[in-house]
């Protein structure tokens, strides 16, 4: 038998693809994330300091 079949070379073929999708995949993945991380951590911020003040509970009393 031929070890080369063509159904076994496409399977290779799009093994070998989907591992480079999911590499770019993983790496957006990683840069969203960061800078998610990045912008929570600017937004909170600001609201460490809002909190010290006792005036600011408006948002707990719905």
């Amino acid at each position: 038998k031929d070890k080369n079949l063509p159904g076994k070379r496409d399977l290779n073929f799009v093994l070998e693809r989907s591992q480079e999708y999911l590499r770019d995949q993983g790496d957006k993945i990683k840069e969203s994330a960061q800078r998610a991380a990045q912008a929570t951590q600017d937004k909170l911020q600001p609201e460490v300091h809002r909190e010290e003040k006792p005036t600011d509970d408006s948002e707990f009393n719905e």
